[in-house]
């Protein structure tokens, strides 16, 4: 939630947290974002509050239920210290639009149209070749003449290289670490630098990134 807020400020005894959320967030189907969207995330993220230990003898990490005193105000109390407790919800608990799951079996809801605050929308979905274009109204920032970007697997490290060696491809991520800098040579994407991860295993894709003169 770091993009999402604007301030985050802890008790001296570490157990209430109180986030201060931006106010000019929205999904991407226009709905504002709000602090609801986080008590609900949180909420079934920590589970059911209370103050006594289980048959286990573990205590529940809420001390009582989320509170949101405004839209753009989280209020969340733990029965432990939980000062580092927002890097692992940043990292795995990506924020779920309220609006769209509240009523429904969110273990088993299909999305087939993505809710989210990023700066796209997804265009089109198959196994060869997912389509984002990206929001005429995002909140942040966009890179500048991009519409669109395209997410295609490609299979082997020699493939990838080659693909961006040509110019087909801007951008290769893989599972692996290690990320050299490359220069394309030509006409398309000249001039820019493009990022390419060794892939592991099957885990390897590339990006395609579509500026208004390609259309």
């Amino acid at each position: 939630m770091p993009n999402l807020g604007e301030s985050v400020e802890y008790s001296e005894d570490g157990k209430v947290a109180t986030y201060t959320l931006r106010t000019d967030v929205t999904w991407n189907d226009g709905t504002p974002f709000t602090s609801k969207d986080v008590a609900y995330t949180n909420g079934f993220v920590y589970g059911d509050p209370g103050t006594e230990e289980d048959e286990d003898g573990n205590m529940p990490w809420l001390a009582k239920e989320i509170e949101t005193p405004d839209d753009h105000t989280v209020v969340v109390t733990y029965n432990q210290p939980q000062f580092t407790q927002d890097l692992p919800l940043s990292l795995y608990y990506p924020i779920y639009p309220e609006h769209i799951y509240k009523d429904k079996d969110r273990t088993n809801y299909q999305d087939k149209e993505p809710v989210d605050t990023g700066p796209g929308i997804v265009k089109s979905f198959a196994g060869q070749l997912i389509v984002v274009e990206l929001r005429d109204d995002y909140w942040g920032e966009l890179p500048e003449g991009i519409t669109e970007v395209h997410f295609v697997p490609s299979g082997t490290a020699g493939n990838i290289e080659s693909q961006i060696t040509q110019g087909k491809v801007d951008w290769a991520e893989g599972g692996a670490q290690g990320a050299p800098f490359r220069r394309l040579h030509g006409d398309r994407g000249a001039g820019r630098r493009h990022r390419v991860h060794r892939p592991f295993g099957d885990r390897t894709g590339h990006c395609d990134l579509r500026d208004d003169a390609e259309g």
